[in-house]
């Protein structure tokens, strides 16, 4: 229970920054990219550069990876809220 009202608490307080400028979030994202490339089902890697895209206001991307994340432990719950977050972000309220 603490776990999860810390992670969200963490959400709520990064949300105003979403989508804003940051170098360092770029070449986190290609170091990741590069990782992935030895190792392309490495979850904790693609959570890493799934949150990265997230934080990057790249959210198509962040889907993308985010539902490969899905794909290696769906049972994950904080992927989903993630997702659920570059969706409204997209304002693609269907999904």
């Amino acid at each position: 229970m603490k776990k999860w009202f810390l992670t969200i608490m963490c959400v709520a307080l990064l949300l105003p920054s979403l989508g804003k400028a940051n170098p360092y979030l770029q070449q986190d994202i290609s170091i990741l990219k590069a990782d992935l490339q030895e190792n392309p089902n490495d979850y904790d890697k693609l959570v890493a550069l799934a949150s990265s895209y997230l934080y990057a206001g790249e959210f198509t991307e962040a889907i993308r990876v985010f539902n490969l994340a899905i794909k290696e432990k769906p049972k994950d719950a904080m992927n989903y809220f993630a997702l659920g977050m570059a969706y409204e972000s997209l304002e693609d309220w269907p999904k």
